[in-house]
């Protein structure tokens, strides 16, 4: 489920945001042709997430506004933006891009270039380029949000808090976990410093904590965060709100990681449920959630309904974000793991091929995710008896781990048990008890075990590891011993 982890978080930035300082004149009653009091009612529904009833609403406002005052006023500016936050919310980042620019134009020309109206549309246009894949343009923006906050507000204002967690989402999008932590972390606790103890926005940065946690492998400290922000939400939100749904998607990946199959369905469906109900059923958000239930629905062995939803997510985001978006490689991933526990190998190699290109492409070589699908295809080919690329694949996905996670990771020891199991293969018997050795450090003995997983279906497989364990058991400890007697 790390695959689609990333893709909720994407989507949850753009939910949590609220309409900026500068506010409009409110009307005495509502008026179809009145733009204060559409506005007025197009913010309560976005609010409550109802972004499909805003949206027209908002436009409506925009066309009076412009007849009525001229089309560089300042509430001109403020329904933009929030027109801007509506339509990304739906998915169409390219077109928020536009608007926010507009509405930037106006702000800066009313209140000059370091006013903190200027900095809340900096931060609403830097998350509509981030989300159009314009990370570069988006960090930049967000820094100059954050500095006129700070120069503006001071370092302990609530708003600073918006544009510190966008950041970090960033920062997070690209791998960097360590670059990220430190703003979610400040942005948490100025919020915990400055808002109610169960403020949305209060939930919002524990959630964002904990989903960087759990990505990061440290479910310990995540799940208690994880636990408040959903309560937060339950209690002020209500049952059918949007930002409900991304607390309850990553309460599912932690129940399936704890294996409650049962309840982690339960819980994907009801976000689903939202999610749907909300933006429609062929919104990004949406195909996060199918992506979670086929999940489950591959570890229960039903395969051909799995599929299913894997294909449905995968046209969703297609659609989206275009077949060469790394959103469609999370799906194309999927789909090949699911190939590989059919023991189709050579379906999966094709689709983590698929993935892997597309995400060399679109993330680089040293993105986490393009570690992950050359560590799948690696075993792919190994599987395959192509040991030389597997090899090198293996060895490629190892160096980038290491870089990114450091050499005691879980994660780097799952690559190195994998290595081992290819180099013994290969008859280098001692490169393979050095990357078993490295693979079995104290506290992650049982990821050893993974080993035996990979030799489950080689006749060999018991009498290889039998006679390679008296000399690793010299080198390890004795409970580390005691876990690669496992496999024997």
């Amino acid at each position: 489920m790390m695959r689609d982890r990333l893709l909720v978080t994407i989507f949850a930035a753009a939910l949590v945001l609220l309409a900026f300082c500068p506010v409009l004149p409110t009307a005495a009653q509502s008026n179809s042709e009145n733009p204060a009091s559409l506005y007025h009612q197009a913010e309560a529904l976005r609010e409550g997430g109802k972004f499909a009833q805003a949206e027209p609403l908002l436009r409506r406002a925009l066309l009076l506004f412009e007849q009525q005052a001229g089309s560089d006023h300042q509430y001109v500016g403020i329904v933009l933006n929030s027109l801007g936050m509506v339509v990304l919310a739906s998915g169409d980042a390219n077109q928020a891009v536009e608007l926010h620019q507009r509405s930037l134009a106006i702000l800066e020309a009313k209140f000059g270039p370091n006013h903190a109206n200027v900095a809340h549309s900096l931060n609403n246009l830097a998350n509509a380029h981030q989300h159009a894949g314009q990370g570069a343009t988006a960090a930049l923006l967000y820094r100059r949000a954050i500095s006129i906050f700070e120069e503006t507000l001071g370092r302990d204002h609530p708003d600073l808090a918006h544009s510190l967690s966008n950041l970090a989402e960033l920062l997070k999008a690209a791998g960097d976990y360590q670059g990220a932590e430190p703003f979610f972390r400040r942005a948490l606790s100025i919020r915990e410093a400055a808002l109610a103890p169960d403020h949305p926005l209060l939930a919002a940065s524990l959630n964002n904590l904990a989903k960087l946690l759990f990505l990061a492998g440290d479910s310990a400290s995540a799940v208690p965060l994880m636990e408040r922000a959903f309560e937060i939400r339950e209690k002020n939100l209500g049952r059918n709100h949007p930002d409900l749904a991304d607390s309850l998607s990553i309460y599912a990946i932690h129940m399936q990681d704890s294996g409650d199959l049962e309840t982690a369905e339960i819980l994907y469906r009801r976000a689903l449920a939202i999610r749907e109900n909300a933006f429609g059923s062929d919104h990004p958000a949406v195909a996060v959630d199918l992506s979670g239930i086929a999940g489950i629905l591959r570890r229960k062995g039903d395969f051909a309904e799995a599929e299913l939803h894997y294909r449905r997510s995968l046209a969703i985001k297609e659609k989206a974000f275009g077949t060469n978006a790394p959103e469609a490689a999370t799906s194309l991933d999927s789909l090949a793991i699911l190939s590989w526990d059919r023991r189709d190998y050579g379906k999966a190699r094709a689709l983590y091929r698929q993935a892997l290109e597309i995400y060399e492409n679109a993330l680089g070589d040293d993105h986490p995710s393009t570690a992950r699908v050359r560590y799948n295809l690696g075993l792919a080919m190994w599987k395959l008896q192509d040991r030389v690329a597997a090899r090198q694949l293996l060895f490629d996905a190892l160096s980038t781990r290491e870089a990114l996670l450091g050499p005691d990771h879980p994660r780097v020891a799952d690559v190195r048990n994998a290595l081992s199991a290819v180099l013994l293969e290969d008859g280098d018997r001692v490169a393979a008890l050095d990357a078993a050795r490295e693979a079995a450090r104290p506290g992650y003995i049982e990821r050893v075990s993974y080993l035996g997983a990979l030799y489950g279906d080689r006749e060999y497989s018991a009498a290889e590891m039998a006679e390679s364990f008296e000399a690793i058991q010299k080198t390890v400890s004795s409970e580390a011993g005691l876990a690669l007697r496992k496999l024997a």
